[in-house]
């Protein structure tokens, strides 16, 4: 059953929230509201927030403030029903009315209704939890289910689902307070934008509660910090903005890594989902990759011999190039892959066209770190040669490193050791 907390006037000589059964709804008002979809966002919800905000209001009033108070709302709700009572579109009529009265209250009852942080204290926390986010979390974060999540001095105990469509999974968070209602917090702020984040945890900054949400189960990739009022109401505080930026360390053994390793590092910085062409993102930069332009006539019987498994392959091309760095031209094949492990999941990967049994072969295929018995190389690999200053080196390029390597005397040697950092900084704090 609907439980609905209406402001109405009462033939009485104050002014109170009553508890109506929607089933009971007499007036026109009353019906519509009763009628409406429930969320804060929707006629329901706003009569709620105002009941709710009215009542902290005239009971954290003064005795001498609290009779004009109350007959201020009094004036209120008799503007309301001369309104819109029998207006046309009653619940249009009632919505701008209701917003603009809770804005009327958040803005001259700031200091009752809401117990923000400060905006320093908020700019420090914010920033401070950029600054190392995992460190933040593990340091702040509650141990235990019941704890003040509306900072009212009372402990609530907090249950967290996921729910999701299409493979999105969405953190949604209850709690029950300590009178027994249960409260699903609704992210508002920044124009109640809506926020789609996994992650959910709860953290206690300065005696006060706040929620993070992130854009990963892991709470790698944090979204928005928020703050639960006395009023239940969820207000985004800050955003923030995570970036993968890789890191290119050379090799101090090798004389011109420095050298290699700052024309390979271009800086390059990934935010949220690999975009489609991640290989090419992270290529060489200002150096030329070896680019085998040849189609080569090898027909797929010679692959379905040379390879235990049959995989799909297309568009091979051949080149010849001293790839170990012998003196000698070897005649080497790229080969692309068509994989079913799912998208972005095309890899190419290169061999020898006189396939025998030389440790040249051996030591190819290891710098691909390529093993023939599996079904398909690992997805999101893309690799290739280039040439600089008369030698000739491979870059490795994965999901999680990028590095330069050189075959030569039979050795293979780390040139540059490429890896990504994630680095938060805050996008948006909320000004109050």
């Amino acid at each position: 059953m609907k439980k609905l907390f209406l402001l109405t006037l009462l033939v009485l000589s104050f002014l109170h929230s009553a508890s109506f059964d929607c089933k009971k709804a007499s007036t026109n008002i009353e019906k519509t509201i009763c009628g409406a979809p429930s969320g804060a966002e929707f006629l329901i919800g706003l009569d709620e927030r105002l009941s709710n905000k009215y009542n902290m209001i005239k009971e954290a009033l003064p005795e001498n403030k609290k009779n004009s108070f109350i007959s201020s709302q009094r004036k209120w709700l008799r503007e309301r029903n001369k309104n819109c009572e029998t207006h046309y579109d009653i619940s249009n009529c009632l919505m701008p009315m209701y917003k603009k009265r809770i804005e009327f209250f958040e803005t001259k009852y700031k200091n009752i209704l809401f117990d923000f942080p400060s905006n320093s204290e908020l700019m420090t926390i914010c920033n401070n939890f950029a600054e190392n986010p995992k460190l933040f979390i593990k340091e702040h974060s509650f141990k235990s289910k019941d704890f003040d999540i509306n900072n009212d001095g009372l402990n609530e105990k907090v249950e967290v689902t996921s729910q999701g469509s299409a493979g999105i999974h969405v953190a949604h968070c209850e709690y029950t307070l300590h009178n027994g209602e249960t409260v699903e917090a609704m992210p508002i702020g920044f124009e109640w934008k809506d926020y789609w984040a996994n992650g959910l945890v709860h953290l206690n900054i300065n005696n006060k509660s706040f929620r993070l949400n992130t854009f990963d189960f892991n709470l790698e990739e944090p979204a928005y910090l928020s703050y639960i009022n006395q009023s239940n109401e969820e207000h985004v505080v800050c955003e923030f903005e995570t970036k993968k930026v890789e890191i290119m360390t050379p090799n101090s053994d090798i004389n011109n890594s420095k050298e290699i390793c700052s024309l390979v590092d271009i800086k390059t910085e990934i935010t949220g989902e690999p975009p489609t062409n991640y290989p090419s993102v992270l290529g060489i930069g200002k150096l030329k990759r070896i680019e085998l332009a040849k189609n080569s006539e090898l027909n797929s019987t010679y692959f379905e011999r040379t390879y235990t498994n049959s995989w799909s392959l297309y568009n091979n091309k051949e080149e010849s190039f001293d790839y170990n760095n012998d003196g000698k031209e070897e005649t080497i094949i790229q080969i692309e892959h068509s994989s079913t492990k799912g998208r972005m999941c095309d890899v190419i990967h290169f061999d020898e066209v006189v396939l025998d049994k030389t440790s040249s072969r051996k030591i190819l295929l290891k710098i691909q770190e390529l093993d023939l018995k599996d079904s398909y190389p690992s997805c999101y690999s893309h690799s290739g040669f280039f040439k600089y200053k008369d030698q000739i080196y491979y870059e490795e390029i994965k999901d999680d490193k990028h590095n330069v390597l050189q075959i030569k005397n039979n050795k293979i040697s780390t040139i540059c050791e490429g890896s990504f950092e994630s680095v938060t900084s805050v996008k948006n704090i909320k000004d109050r």
